[in-house]
Order: C-alpha cells, then sequence, then structure tokens
C-alpha cells in the first residue's frame, strides 16, 4: 500500500507524518482546508471543512490507505455555544462522511488517529490498557468515540479494513498546549509548586506515533484492531520539566506546596482540569500492541523531548 492520503497533512503530526511516510518511500497526498495550507507537499487536495458534506472522491483517487487525523481539537478558549455539537460536526459527521467515500473508492485500509481520552483523564495506580472500559468525560474525547464506533461499524458491515490508535499527550518539535507552557515556564526559570508530584505520564514522541501509524498501514494483523501507543517510559510532571530544562541549559527551579491547595486553586481560577493533567497520573500499558505487531517503539522519550526543546529554542530566537 505506497500510496497515502494524509488528512489534517498541515497539522502538528500531520506535517511529521507525511515527512516520516515520504522516507519510509511511501507516495503521499496531503489533504489540507486551504490552499497556502499546502506548501511544502508535492501532492496535495484542498477540501475546506471537514464535515457531513466534504467531497473526498477527489482527494481518494489512486489511494490505496487513509491516514485520519483532521480534527476538531481542544480549545485553550472555548468560545462555542455548543462545542459537543461542534465536535461531533467534524469529529463524527465528517469522518462518517470520509468512511463512506472511502467505501465507494474502493480504499484498502482506513487508520484513525482518536486518543487516549476516550478511556479517561486519569489511570490512577495502575496503566490504563487496550481492555479498559472507555469513559469520555469532555466534548472532544466524547465525539473521538462515536467517531471509533463509526470506524468499527464500517470495518464489520462494509469490510473495509480498519485501525484505531489511541494515543496520549504526543512530544515533538513544534508541539503547542500545555507542553509549549510547561518550556516557557523551564525557560523563564519561574518556580513551581511540584516538589510533592509523583504522578506518572505516558506521553508518546513524533517519531515513534508515526512509526507506528507506518507500521499499521502494512501488518496484516491490525486490520480491525485498536491499539494503544505511548514510549516505553512514563516520566512525572517534575521529571519532564527536569529533562526539559537539562535541553534548554536551565535550572528548574521547585518548592513543595500541599497539592490540595493546589486543586483548590485550579477549581477557584477555572483550571480545575489544566491541574489535574499537571497532577494525576495517565499510565498507559502497550504490551497488547507491541505482540500483535511486534514492535517496540525505536526512539528513546529523552532524544524525542531534545527535538522538540531545540525546536522551541530556535522559535524562540526567531522571535527575539
Amino acid at each position: 500500500m505506497k500510496h497515502v492520503l494524509i488528512t489534517g497533512a498541515n497539522g502538528f503530526v500531520g506535517k511529521s507524518l507525511a515527512e516520516y511516510s515520504e522516507s519510509k518511500g511511501y507516495i503521499v497526498r496531503a489533504a489540507v482546508r486551504e490552499e497556502t495550507k499546502g506548501d511544502g507537499f508535492e501532492d496535495y487536495t484542498v477540501l475546506g471543512n471537514v464535515d457531513e458534506d466534504t467531497d473526498w472522491k477527489t482527494a481518494l483517487k489512486d489511494i490505496d490507505c487513509v491516514v485520519h487525523l483532521a480534527a476538531r481539537v481542544h480549545m485553550i478558549k472555548e468560545t462555542s455555544t455548543d462545542p459537543l455539537a461542534d465536535f461531533r460536526k467534524v469529529n463524527v459527521n465528517g469522518t462518517k462522511k470520509l468512511l463512506e467515500d472511502c467505501v465507494s473508492s474502493g480504499i484498502k485500509r482506513f487508520i484513525f488517529i482518536s486518543t487516549i481520552k476516550v478511556i479517561g483523564e486519569c489511570s490512577g495506580d495502575k496503566a490504563f490498557s487496550i481492555d479498559e472500559s472507555v469513559s469520555p468525560t469532555d466534548p472532544y474525547a466524547i465525539s473521538k468515540w462515536e467517531a471509533e464506533c463509526l470506524v468499527n461499524q464500517y470495518h464489520v458491515e462494509k469490510k473495509l479494513e480498519t485501525v484505531i490508535i489511541r494515543p496520549p499527550l504526543v512530544i515533538g518539535p513544534g508541539v503547542g498546549g500545555n507542553l509549549l507552557r510547561l518550556m516557557k515556564l523551564v525557560n523563564y526559570s519561574i518556580p513551581i509548586p511540584l516538589s510533592g508530584v509523583k504522578n506518572r505520564r505516558s506521553m508518546v514522541g513524533i517519531r515513534n506515533l508515526c512509526d507506528l501509524i507506518i507500521t499499521c498501514i502494512e501488518h496484516k494483523n491490525a486490520a480491525g484492531k485498536t491499539f494503544l501507543v505511548s514510549d516505553n517510559r512514563a516520566l512525572s510532571t517534575l521529571e519532564l520539566m527536569i529533562i526539559i530544562g537539562d535541553k534548554l541549559g536551565k535550572s528548574v527551579r521547585y518548592f513543595w506546596f500541599p497539592l490540595s491547595f493546589i486543586n483548590f486553586l485550579g477549581f477557584v481560577f477555572r483550571k480545575k482540569k489544566d491541574i489535574q493533567r499537571l497532577l494525576s497520573s495517565l499510565h498507559i500499558n502497550i504490551d497488547e500492541t507491541k505482540k500483535i505487531l511486534s514492535w517496540e517503539p525505536p526512539f528513546c522519550i529523552e532524544n524525542e523531548i531534545e527535538m522538540m526543546v531545540e525546536a522551541f529554542k530556535k522559535t524562540t530566537r526567531e522571535k527575539t
């Protein structure tokens, strides 16, 4: 399956996947929303918004496998009056239309990138496994779970070869969100009250995620399966910041503060979920993924963090 369509190809994961796929000999077509987003791709198609009305047929011509990354994702400042409806419009209805067009176009395999959040936000003392019951808690995760159900339905009823991958936080060059904020905290040597935090959080380096996706494109045992993915080593939030500090050449300044009071401040300032992600554990067991696919993450987490930090340093220099 050498001809691959990547939706959301101009996004954080999409750009890296396109580059990684081409390095492995795949012929990539990028699906992007706007003409200007196609810069840097040899073969791309402009689709506009992804929803129930998107026409994928031209984009799917001569394609063997689709990797569906395009999605409405978390926004730091949500402005929608009905977030769940807006998430469903893109992540559920848009995925259903793409599945329909894949079937009519004779696509061989469909890989859906979901999220570990369909299982939950906090694993507690026991690592999440693939057998875990789903428990999505926010509109994004709910929409991704509903899309997963559609993907599985098309595998059973339409005989489309489908694969679902549930990644945790992805680290790599160009990352945004909470990881970018953490790097800024460390870079400016802002003291952090995390001395007492002993959590374990699984992450996945962008190259490890791309490598698993490539494996799922080809592996005969991947069809019809759902896989968890992470790097081999889980880190506490403090360990992550110390590694970031080492790569930045900065000392991480931290002190002890009652976790109950940190949680209280999160409630007061309406940052409860952000605080939860900082303090709680989200540990993932990927033994089943390794067993079924005979796969190991090829890159260590320290190298992935170093690449992320080097890109951050470059961007910071360019802004000064």
